[in-house]
């Protein structure tokens, strides 16, 4: 049986509630007692986004328009992104990292300045979530940070660049080998940028929970370096489908698509709908095995083979729909 688990899972333990994380931020510092400091951090970071043709309009319509983003009073907390159902996503801050409290800049960026010889921590709420920034004052040593991922949450590096966050939606006592998420959001491209506007060399690594963005700098950096995950939460009803490869070379043989496609769309469309998702979601895919047989093909004639993949879009109203479209992948459970 698959479930839908609510996105409120994915806040941490210690905030399972909106009001209970609401209730652990401390109001950042007035305008009047914002230091100097604080606000050339955060116009330094504001300047690197520009420079890398990263800024954001913030002031644009978003998909999520009643978004609410609440920022921790220290680096030990997370960012809560929530939306007006009561359902959220926690963002990690930077593990490790020692730096003052919260101090909220005029143009809305929080700060948090670093005790000693750590780097600066900013956060920039933005339309789907937020920019999380880090900013190295000296030193040519290679650098790194580390972001705990919230429980159940995977991170997997896409060919754009991103990193795509999904999270599990089958009940642990299913054994079906067909691996069902929800997509919750994404970690965009990693950049790193210097005083001068030249990039920096900068990569993700994920393991064990835990994403890692390396700075590799050299003698040729002007400091202070500005690194940068941005983090974005999608809507709850894109749904991902992965088949392993021998379920992907049976299908690629027409042995089960009209059966095994649908009856894998049908339980995914439980976990969005209910039984009227689940037959919508079923109805869809029975429409489209053909597209199933042939990109499961392609994913078999690749070098080396891929397996084939499946992303659901829920629409809901009477009836709900769905918007599905495969495509192939490697990794994870492509064995």
């Amino acid at each position: 049986m698959i479930t839908r688990r609510p996105r409120r899972e994915l806040v941490s333990a210690v905030c399972a509630g909106l009001l209970l994380c609401a209730l652990s931020v401390t109001p950042a510092a007035r305008a009047e007692e914002v230091p100097s400091d604080a606000e050339s951090i955060a116009r330094l970071v504001e300047q690197a986004a520009v420079d890398m043709n990263a800024a954001v309009d913030t002031s644009s319509t978003s998909d999520l328009p009643d978004v609410t983003i609440l920022v921790p009073s220290t680096t030990k907390g997370e960012v809560v992104v929530a939306g007006s159902d009561g359902e959220g996503f926690a963002i990690p801050l930077p593990k490790d990292v020692s730096a003052s409290r919260a101090v909220s800049v005029s143009s809305g960026t929080t700060v948090f300045v670093a005790d000693g010889g750590d780097a600066d921590v900013t956060v920039q709420p933005l339309p789907d979530g937020a920019r999380v920034s880090t900013v190295i004052d000296s030193d040519t040593m290679d650098r790194f940070f580390e972001y705990e991922l919230p429980e159940n949450v995977e991170a997997e590096p896409l060919a754009d660049g991103r990193l795509e966050l999904t999270q599990p939606v089958l009940d642990a006592s299913d054994h079906s080998p067909q691996d069902v998420s929800v997509v919750i959001g994404y970690v965009q491209p990693a950049w790193a940028v210097d005083a001068l506007g030249n990039e920096v060399k900068t990569n993700y690594e994920v393991r064990d929970g835990v994403l890692t963005q390396h700075v590799i700098t050299d003698e040729k950096t002007v400091y202070p370096v500005v690194a940068d995950p941005q983090w974005s939460i999608t809507a709850w009803n894109q749904f991902r489908v992965r088949w392993n490869r021998a379920e992907t070379a049976t299908i690629a043989s027409g042995g089960w698509a009209a059966t095994g496609v649908t009856a894998v769309c049908a339980a995914a469309g439980t976990a969005a709908g209910g039984p009227a998702g689940a037959a919508a979601a079923g109805a869809t895919c029975l429409a489209i095995t053909g597209s199933a047989v042939y990109t499961a093909g392609v994913a078999q004639n690749s070098r080396p083979r891929r397996c084939l993949e499946l992303y659901m879009t829920y629409l809901p109203g009477i009836p709900p729909t769905w918007a599905p479209w495969f495509g192939t992948y490697s990794g994870g459970t492509c064995r």
